[in-house]
């Protein structure tokens, strides 16, 4: 049995690309799920397509589309258009989020799940497990970000958290409605690129960002304002998935700090055994193992941080 969230942060276009693939290989069969496709390529002249048919678990898997909100560095037509037909088995999205654009769906024979407010749980094979949280529609039911809904993945291991870009007011009428905060994670996906000032981290449950928590972002203004607030609340660790250049630009100043525990990456590999970065020098996707080790305090150069790692294991959980 295996679970693996990969999360990228590499995209060519001018939108801050946001793509998440969880794959889980167990005794029920093969499952991918795609949580929103990015901008553009995902790695290089890697399209989201060709990279999801070079795993492992593609081969007889069923693939689900999860599309947190219909902005298009989240849901971009053209990236869908180049997987073949019969390679997408469903497509889940929120009913609010798809009205307020008028989706008209994939075609194609694409089954569809679309989700009223609240919580749903499906299971994942029989190791995992999906919950998608929408929230119920504010006063801005034509804002995308207003409407976007979170998904957790769950298993035995680890647990994983993504917030698309849900604004504070969202989660706010979430929370209310379901009762209470959301659970922690052990990891989560920052909301919205980590373009939230600090008091939108507080208006989550204290423990909900759990160990480690990736930011896929461009070249975003607080950032560096949001990092030392998760850090300020000793979150184990801050990955900054930064796919252009303008966005290493960004992280550089949060990551050169000595000591702090910020890393800059194209993408996040989360399993059981913890935490990885892929390395962006690679000509195709390929995570490196050890690659979470204390850096160099002497090296302030992007393209050497890579070859800077100490001997130590990655990031493990607790």
């Amino acid at each position: 049995m295996s679970v693996t969230v990969t999360q990228l942060g590499g995209h060519t276009g001018s939108y801050a690309g946001d793509c998440a693939i969880v794959e889980v290989d167990d005794k029920s069969g093969k499952h991918i799920v795609i949580i929103d496709t990015g901008d553009s390529v995902i790695w290089k002249d890697v399209s989201l397509a060709k990279y999801v048919r070079s795993l492992k678990t593609f081969k007889n898997a069923k693939v689900t589309l999860v599309t947190t909100h219909f902005h298009r560095d989240h849901f971009n037509p053209d990236v869908v258009a180049q997987f073949k037909s019969g390679e997408i088995d469903l497509h889940v999205y929120s009913n609010a989020a798809a009205k307020s654009v008028k989706f008209p769906g994939l075609g194609n024979g694409v089954k569809v799940m679309s989700l009223d407010k609240g919580e749903t749980k499906v299971d994942l094979g029989s190791s995992a497990k999906l919950t998608y949280y929408v929230p119920p529609t504010g006063l801005h039911f034509d804002d995308q970000n207003d409407l976007s809904m979170a998904v957790r993945v769950g298993c035995d291991d680890f647990s994983y958290l993504s917030f698309g870009d849900m604004t504070k007011d969202a989660y706010l009428r979430l929370a209310k409605h379901l009762g209470g905060h959301l659970a922690s994670a052990t990891v989560t996906k920052y909301p919205h690129h980590g373009n939230f000032p600090n008091n939108y981290i507080d208006y989550y449950n204290r423990n909900l960002f759990g160990t480690a928590v990736l930011i896929s972002g461009n070249s975003l203004s607080r950032v560096t304002e949001t990092i030392t607030a998760l850090l300020n609340r000793n979150v184990g660790a801050v990955y900054c998935l930064a796919g252009t250049d303008d966005a290493k630009t960004a992280f550089r100043d949060c990551w050169k700090a000595p000591n702090r525990p910020v890393y800059l990456s194209e993408g996040a590999v989360v399993k059981a055994s913890g935490v990885s970065v892929i390395d962006h020098n690679a000509t195709y996707l390929t995570v490196i193992e050890k690659s979470m080790g204390r850096r160099s305090k002497q090296t302030d150069s992007w393209e050497r941080v890579n070859e800077q790692w100490s001997d130590s294991v990655e990031m493990k959980f607790d």
